[in-house]
C-alpha cells in the first residue's frame, strides 16, 4: 500500500494531475497512471542496457562465436549467448562481411516424388519432418505449380470449422423431398441451418417453412371457408383471424389473391347526422371543432364531406383571416391582461423564481463601472422591479431614473445596421413601446450600446451628465 501512495505521489510530481475525478474513476486513473510510468521506466532501463552493449568492445573469443554459429543460427539465439543486442551483432556481421544461410538447393526428383506422394493427406508442417531442407513456403510454392490440392482430412486438420464439407447435396434432397425443414435436416446432419440454406441455393431447391410459420402466413389455409366467412356471413378480417388462428395479415392477403374488395365493417351514418355535419362546416366550424361537438372522428367527418362534394377549406388562409378580424382588438386585450400581471407581486415572485435571470456581459461591464464610481444606481434586469409590464435594467429612485443598456444585433444599433430582420424589427416596436412605459410613469431614460462600453470614460460621463439633468 505504501509503495502505490509512493507511485502515484511520483505521478502526479511527474504529470502535474490533480485529484479532479471521484471515487473509482479515481482510482482507476491513477492506477493507470502508475502502470504508464512503471512501463516508461522499464523501457528506459532496456536503451540503457541495449546502449551499454553496444559501447562494449568485441572480443576475440566473441568474434570466433560469431564467425562459427552466424549463418545457421537465429539474431535471437545469438545475443542470448553474446550477452549482446541483435543491432551489434548484426553491425560486426556487416564489418566482418558475414553472409546468412546459404542459398537452398534446387528440388530434386526424390523430394518431389515425396511430396506428390504426402501433400493431399498431411498438413505442411508435417511434410517439412519429411523434406527437412525446404521451408513452408517453398513447399506451399511447388505444390502449386504441380497443381497438388488438400485432401478432406488435412482440411479438416489445418481447420475444423470445414469439417462440415463432407455433407453431401444429395443426402440434403433426399431428406428435404421426405417433407423436413431446413431446421430438421441441420439437426439431423450436425450442422447449421444457414449451411443447409446455401447449399439449397447451390441445389436450386426451395425450402420447406415450418408448420407454425405457414399457420401465421396462412400458407395453408382454406380459401373456400374464407370466402363464406367473408362474402356470406360479413365477419370482420379479426374475428377470421381468430378463427382459423392466424395473423390478419395473411386473411387480407387470401383475399387479394381470390380478387375480393375489402369493405368498411362501420356503421353508417343517418342522412340527418350527414348534413348536420355539413351545416357545421359551412358554419366556419373546423374539422376538429366538429369531432368535439358530435363525438365522430375527424377522419370519418373528412370522408362524409369529401363523398358529398363539399370544397374544403385551407386551414391555414383560414387561421390568418379569422386572426386579422380582430387582430387589433386582441392585442389590446392582451396587453391590458400583462399589465394587471405585472403589478401583481406574487407573480413577479413567481416570473422571476421561473426565469432565473442573469446579468449578461455588457450589464457586468456597466456594473463594474458603477459601484468602482459609487453612482446611484442599482443593477435590477433580473426581475426585481417592474415599471409599466417592463423591466428596467439599472434603477434610480431619487431621481427618477433609468438606464438600459441595448445590445447592437438584437436593438438594431442604427449606426451598424440598416437592414433590419423580423426580429430586430420587432425588437425596435418593443423598445419603443418601453420607453413610453416609463415615460409616462415620470421615468427619465439613458441608452447605452453595447459599442460604447469600449470607451468606460466617456460612458461615465454621459451617466453624470444624465445625473445633473
Amino acid at each position: 500500500m505504501q509503495q502505490q501512495a509512493l507511485n502515484s505521489s511520483c505521478v502526479s510530481i511527474v504529470y502535474g494531475t490533480k485529484n479532479k475525478y471521484p471515487d473509482r474513476t479515481q482510482n482507476f486513473r491513477e492506477i493507470k497512471e502508475v502502470e504508464n510510468y512503471k512501463k516508461r521506466n522499464i523501457q528506459r532501463d532496456n536503451k540503457k542496457v541495449n546502449e551499454e552493449k553496444m559501447k562494449k568492445e568485441w572480443t576475440e573469443g566473441e568474434i570466433n562465436i560469431l564467425l562459427d554459429l552466424y549463418k545457421n543460427n537465429s539474431l535471437s539465439q545469438l545475443s542470448k549467448l553474446l550477452n549482446r543486442s541483435e543491432s551489434s551483432i548484426q553491425h560486426k556481421a556487416l564489418k566482418l562481411k558475414l553472409l546468412r544461410r546459404e542459398k537452398r538447393e534446387d528440388w530434386t526428383q526424390e523430394d518431389t516424388k515425396r511430396l506428390k506422394e504426402n501433400y493431399a493427406d498431411n498438413i505442411n508442417k508435417e511434410i517439412i519432418k519429411l523434406i527437412p531442407n525446404k521451408t513452408i513456403r517453398s513447399i506451399q510454392s511447388k505444390a502449386d505449380r504441380l497443381g497438388l490440392k488438400k485432401s478432406y482430412n488435412a482440411l479438416i486438420k489445418f481447420n475444423p470449422n470445414k469439417r462440415f464439407n463432407h455433407i453431401d447435396n444429395e443426402k440434403i434432397r433426399e431428406l428435404r423431398n421426405e417433407g423436413l425443414t431446413a431446421l430438421a435436416i441441420s439437426k439431423k446432419l450436425g450442422c447449421s441451418t444457414e449451411l443447409i440454406k446455401k447449399r439449397y441455393k447451390e441445389i436450386g431447391i426451395k425450402g420447406l417453412a415450418h408448420k407454425d410459420y405457414m399457420r401465421y402466413k396462412g400458407l395453408d389455409l382454406n380459401k373456400d371457408l374464407i370466402k363464406n366467412l367473408y362474402l356470406n356471413e360479413k365477419k370482420s378480417i379479426k374475428y377470421i383471424a381468430k378463427i382459423m388462428n392466424c395473423s390478419p395479415d395473411a386473411i387480407i392477403r387470401r383475399l387479394i389473391e381470390m380478387n375480393i374488395k375489402r369493405f368498411i365493417c362501420k356503421k353508417k351514418l343517418d342522412l340527418e347526422i350527414i348534413n348536420n355535419l355539413i351545416e357545421l362546416y359551412q358554419e366556419g366550424n373546423s374539422i376538429y371543432e366538429i369531432e368535439k361537438i358530435t363525438n365522430i372522428h375527424n377522419q370519418r367527418v373528412f370522408q362524409y364531406l369529401r363523398r358529398n362534394n363539399i370544397k374544403l377549406r385551407d386551414m391555414k388562409n383560414a387561421k390568418k383571416i379569422e386572426w386579422s378580424k380582430n387582430r387589433e382588438g386582441k392585442i389590446e386585450n392582451m396587453r391590458k391582461i400583462n399589465k394587471e400581471r405585472y403589478s401583481d407581486p406574487e407573480f413577479l415572485k413567481r416570473y422571476k423564481e421561473a426565469m432565473n435571470r442573469k446579468p449578461n456581459k455588457p450589464e457586468i461591464m456597466l456594473d463594474t463601472l458603477i459601484k468602482e464610481n459609487n453612482l446611484p444606481f442599482n443593477y435590477v434586469g433580473d426581475g426585481q422591479v417592474w415599471i409599466g409590464g417592463f423591466n428596467p435594467d439599472f434603477l434610480s429612485k431619487n431621481p427618477k431614473h433609468i438606464i438600459e443598456v441595448y445590445g447592437d444585433y438584437w436593438h438594431a444599433n442604427p449606426n451598424i445596421y440598416s437592414d433590419l430582420t423580423k426580429g430586430q424589427l420587432k425588437q425596435r416596436d418593443k423598445d419603443k413601446r418601453r420607453l413610453e412605459a416609463y415615460s409616462s410613469l415620470g421615468y427619465k431614460t439613458l441608452i447605452i450600446w453595447e459599442n460604447e462600453l469600449k470607451n468606460p470614460q466617456e460612458v461615465l460621463d454621459r451617466i453624470k451628465r444624465f445625473i445633473n439633468e
